[in-house]
């Protein structure tokens, strides 16, 4: 079972409208700012025909070439794979003045 961990400025359904999105252009900014690695696309294996499928992952990149995948979405860099990454993120969500949160509100 996988857990969502985002970088966001405010928890995304906070009920006291705390929330603000991050602009996609200061996600692009950061991508060249960190050295984050553009990521266009994912391949993955469909696990009963065992066919290669490709997806795109648009407004995408990752912490180094194997690292955490972070994807902007709706004004949420969502992570995937950051369990063990958080202090790698923690500088990215800092220039994007943001923090990391989980999916129950609980701040990284």
């Amino acid at each position: 079972m996988s857990y969502t961990v985002a970088i966001s400025r405010g928890y995304q359904w906070a009920e006291d409208g705390s929330f603000q999105p991050i602009p996609l252009s200061e996600w692009h900014a950061a991508i060249i700012s960190h050295g984050l690695v553009p990521s266009e696309f994912q391949t993955a294996i469909n696990p009963e025909t065992k066919e290669s499928i490709r997806i795109n992952t648009p407004n995408a990149a990752r912490i180094g070439r194997d690292g955490a995948l972070l994807t902007w979405k709706k004004g949420i860099i969502e992570i995937s794979a950051c369990v063990d990454q958080h202090d790698l993120c923690r500088p990215i969500a800092q220039t994007l003045g943001a923090r990391l949160y989980g999916e129950e509100g609980e701040e990284y």
